[in-house]
Parts: structure tokens; C-alpha cells; sequence
């Protein structure tokens, strides 16, 4: 019996014979499961308003099979809006020029942004709302929207990609750049290549947020000198600088010949530590690293660690020799010794 089947598995309802895509109570308990297969349904299932609400509220796209009548229902149209910002396409012509049916849409998805009229993407409080539920929305907006400072600040708080699609005059200017870094130091990525090659810029932007030097130009990453300048204003520039600086030990004696101050020498040598620990290392620097004595609190806990695999077997096949009396006598086993802090 279909109607069995379909309440047990509301996918078989587009399946059914049409008697029953027409019948009211599957279909209503069909579009509960799902609101799309209120496509299946036939005999003006479609125009019973109360069935598609039920469809839309689970999923707002369900609104593009209603009738066109009820794609002009308000009502309708905010619960399918409530759940997916770009049904707002399905509603009538009508409601798509609505204020309150606009800022529904942007509010649930700002990408809705990409279905309004061009006169209405020209309009600064319109693109404000879609722009602060996501800031890639900025792409759909006017052109001169792109040059709005206020616009572009707001959709680069909610997304730091946004930047790039600003106008070039915005990416290329500092001080609006380093407003933008201040709250998302990845902002720096999208910014114009000039500014994440000036040497002036980059130390500005590091003061307001250090991340942002992981985005900067690859060769003053590389540039020791410029690295220990950086350090001089946040010591956390050394996890963003080339390997070839990261993990090079002289580079670390400079760094502390240069500024010997606590703070600097406590990061340092936990740097250093975790990054013995954690194997981070290439053998040679890491055996560099340890003559040195810059890992020599990591070599004591690694001397201390569990033993190896080939260590524990053999402690293993050892432990079960059988003594001279041929009575199997068992050694104890290795006990891993606290680490020392």
C-alpha cells in the first residue's frame, strides 16, 4: 500500500501514482520531511497556503513551486526568507522591491545582495546590511560603494577578503589598511602588494597586530636584519618569519645579544623547547641546536620519555628469559620518570 510506504519513507512520494501526490494529508506530511517535494505534489496541492508554509519553513527554496499567488503572499515569502536569504529570487516582482522582503534576505544571506536591481545595489544602507552579514557581498555592490570607506571597513570586519574587492585606491591606502589590521591582522593578504613590501608599513601594521606579519612580502620575512627589527617590537614575529631565520640558533644568539631582556629570552627558549619536542626540526639543526645548549632542557625530557618501540621489545624478550632453574622470572618494567620544569 502506498500510503504505508510514503509514511515510511517520504522519499517515495514522487514516486507514487498520482491518486496519491494529490492526496493532502501525504503530501503535508511528505513536505514536513522535506520541504522540495512540494514539486511533486498535483491537484493544486501547490496553492494550499497553509501546506506551503509548511514547505517553506523547512526549506525556504520550496517557495519557487508554489503558485504565483503565493509567491506574492508576504507572509510566505518572509518564512521561506527566514531559512534561505537567496529565495528571495522565487518571490513576485512585487515583493522583490518590498524594504522589509529586502533586508530579510541580506540579513539571512548578504549574497542575496547579487538579486537586487542595480539602483537598489547603488544604495548605501542596503549594501551596509548585506556587506555586515557577509563581507564578500561587497563584490555585488556599485561601484562607488567600493571607494565608501565606511562600506569596505564594515564588510572587511566580517570578512578580511573582502579587501580585495574594494577599489584599488582603498587597498593601496595606509592608514585605511591599517585601521582594517588592527581587528583582523589577515587583513594584510589583500592589501596592495606595495604596502606588504614597504618596511615602514609593515612594522606599523605589527604594532597593531602581529599576524599581519605573516602576510607581508616574502623577502622581508627573509631578511634577518629586518626580522630583528620586527622582534624589537613584538617578539612574535619570529613564528612568522622564513625557516632559514626560524630555526637557525645564531639567529637567536643575535637576537638576544641585541635585546637580552627576560621577556625576550623566556620566548626564546620555549621556542626552542617546543619545537625540539614537537620534532619540528631538521637533524642537523636540531643536533646544532642541543651542542649549543638551546635545547638542553628538550634533550632531558626526551631522555627522560617513554622508551622507543625497539627499546620496549627488547625490554620485553629480555624480561621473559627463563632462569637457570627454567622458572621464567620477570624484571620490571621501565617507569617513565617525571619531567623536570
Amino acid at each position: 500500500d502506498w500510503n504505508d510506504v510514503i509514511r515510511r519513507n517520504h522519499q517515495s512520494f514522487r514516486l507514487a501514482p498520482k491518486s496519491f501526490r494529490s492526496d493532502r494529508k501525504l503530501a503535508m506530511h511528505t513536505v514536513r520531511k522535506d520541504g522540495m517535494f512540494l514539486q511533486y505534489t498535483l491537484g493544486q496541492l501547490n496553492a494550499d497556503r497553509e501546506l506551503v508554509l509548511e514547505a517553506v519553513r523547512r526549506d525556504g527554496a520550496a517557495i519557487r513551486f508554489a503558485d504565483a499567488e503565493l509567491q506574492a503572499d508576504r507572509e510566505v515569502a518572509l518564512a521561506a526568507l527566514s531559512n534561505d536569504g537567496m529565495a528571495f529570487q522565487y518571490c513576485s516582482r512585487e515583493l522583490r522591491s518590498d524594504p522589509a522582503i529586502i533586508k530579510a534576505a541580506l540579513r539571512r544571506n548578504g549574497l542575496a545582495l547579487s538579486l537586487l536591481d542595480s539602483n537598489l545595489r547603488a544604495m548605501p544602507e542596503i549594501v551596509m546590511e548585506a556587506v555586515k552579514q557577509n563581507g564578500m557581498a561587497l563584490k555585488f555592490a556599485d561601484e562607488k560603494l567600493r571607494w565608501d570607506r565606511q562600506v569596505v571597513r564594515a564588510a572587511v570586519e566580517n570578512d578580511p577578503r573582502a579587501l580585495q574587492e574594494a577599489h584599488e585606491y582603498l587597498r593601496e591606502d595606509g592608514d585605511f589598511v591599517i585601521d582594517c589590521i588592527a581587528k583582523r591582522g589577515s587583513t594584510m593578504a589583500f592589501a596592495a602588494h606595495s604596502l606588504q613590501s614597504d618596511r615602514d608599513f609593515v612594522l606599523r601594521a605589527l604594532e597593531k597586530n602581529v599576524w599581519s606579519f605573516q602576510a607581508s612580502a616574502k623577502e622581508l620575512r627573509s631578511d634577518r636584519s629586518f626580522v630583528l627589527e620586527c622582534m624589537q617590537r613584538n617578539n612574535m614575529a619570529l613564528e612568522f618569519a622564513s625557516p632559514d631565520i626560524k630555526e637557525d640558533p645564531a639567529f637567536h644568539e643575535e637576537a638576544l645579544k641585541t635585546n637580552s631582556n627576560p621577556l625576550r629570552t623566556h620566548y626564546i627558549k620555549g621556542f626552542w623547547h617546543e619545537a625540539c619536542r614537537s620534532n619540528r626540526l631538521r637533524e642537523d639543526t636540531k643536533r646544532h641546536a642541543t651542542a649549543t645548549g638551546w635545547c638542553a632542557l628538550g634533550a632531558q625530557q626526551r631522555s627522560c620519555s617513554t622508551p622507543s618501540l625497539q627499546q620496549m621489545d627488547a625490554s620485553k624478550r629480555e624480561s621473559s628469559l627463563p632462569a637457570a632453574g627454567g622458572a621464567i622470572v620477570r624484571t620490571p618494567q621501565l617507569k617513565r620518570r617525571p619531567r623536570q620544569l
